[in-house]
């Protein structure tokens, strides 16, 4: 049976990988803050090309996202308020590097500043 014409298309299934932890010294001139975190990176499941990437270019990724990171204060990351703002970023950041398709969201499931 055909959905009606009119129906909403169904949102694609999607699929993550893990980032890996992370941790990176904040920008401050004494040097002692740092932001430890790990994130699992969340992407369309039918994007092989995009799985692929992502797992032969993580270190690229990663580069990408300690390079945004440095340059952030203790103020820029500290949670609860900052913590979508960081993951747009990244997300916008990883995505610019990317070729094969786009990643959805970063989930972080640890993060640690201090």
């Amino acid at each position: 049976m055909k959905p009606p014409a009119n129906a909403e298309p169904e949102p694609p299934k999607l699929t993550s990988t893990e980032f890996g932890e992370m941790l990176v010294n904040l920008a401050d001139p004494s040097g002692a803050h740092y932001l430890r975190f790990t994130a699992v990176l969340e992407y369309p499941e039918e994007e092989e090309e995009l799985a692929l990437e992502i797992k032969e270019e993580k270190h690229i990724l990663q580069h990408t996202v300690i390079t945004l990171l440095r340059s952030k204060t203790l103020e820029d990351v500290k949670p609860p308020d900052s913590i979508e703002k960081v993951q747009r970023e990244m997300t916008e950041a990883i995505n610019k590097k990317l070729e094969h398709g786009k990643i959805t969201r970063i989930y972080f499931t640890e993060y640690l500043t201090q």
